[in-house]
């Protein structure tokens, strides 16, 4: 039980890093404080898969990633294999110190992912 709390408090954490009130105090109180980055650069590379599916869907085919969503479970894989790419894209970027710990840079990662 300690466990799924502390996941479900990098999640809130990661959240509010994107949308909320996000105090850098609050890294002080996490172990692994660059999982916050990991999970809100996923969220947001998750987001833009999403939109593009939706516009795939409306627009009757046409994709702004060129993807194809055609069959359920290659697209449930497309959704979580593309938000986890972008996440650890953003992780690795952020521990190597090529972009810096904040709210922009992990947008940018995410949508450029």
């Amino acid at each position: 039980m300690e466990i799924l709390s502390k996941i479900l408090d990098y999640f809130s954490f990661g959240f509010l890093f994107l949308f909320g009130d996000f105090d850098p105090e609050h890294i002080k109180l996490l172990r692994f404080p660059y999982l916050i980055f990991l999970f809100s650069t996923s969220f947001i590379g998750l987001l833009c898969v999403l939109l593009d599916f939706a516009y795939y869907r409306v627009s009757g085919g046409n994709s702004i990633f060129k993807l194809s969503y055609i069959g359920f479970w290659p697209t449930v894989w497309m959704f979580l294999f593309w938000g986890v790419g972008s996440g650890i894209v953003g992780y690795l970027s952020v521990r190597l110190e090529l972009i810096a710990f904040s709210i922009q840079s992990s947008i940018i990662v995410g949508l450029g992912w």
